[in-house]
């Protein structure tokens, strides 16, 4: 698993953590101009999030970045239309259940 940075330590995260009702947060480049990668994430949920995504290239991410979108997903177990088994595996093991991606 990657390693992270805590929102208390990351003031990008902190950010999130601080004017969102959100729980977790994690923040990544999704490749040109810059690499795909991980800037920062607030727990082990969200780094395990983000990097499910990541290497599969697949997930909530990637949708708004093509879509130029958000994508709010408000119960990822039943966004049955959603062909993305690990992510959910992943999220369930986490108690996630909402995922939204910004581009």
């Amino acid at each position: 698993m990657i390693g992270f940075s805590t929102a208390d330590s990351d003031p990008i995260c902190a950010v999130f953590m601080t004017m969102l009702p959100v729980h977790h947060v994690g923040v990544s480049t999704l490749g040109p101009p810059f690499d795909v990668e991980t800037i920062c994430t607030s727990d082990f949920a969200a780094a395990a999030l983000e990097e499910i995504q990541l290497d599969s290239g697949v997930g909530p991410c990637w949708v708004a970045r093509s879509s130029r979108a958000p994508v709010l997903l408000h119960d990822v177990q039943e966004a049955s239309a959603l062909d993305w088994p690990m992510l959910r595996a992943v999220a369930g093991n986490h108690g996630v259940r909402s995922l939204y991606a910004f581009p």
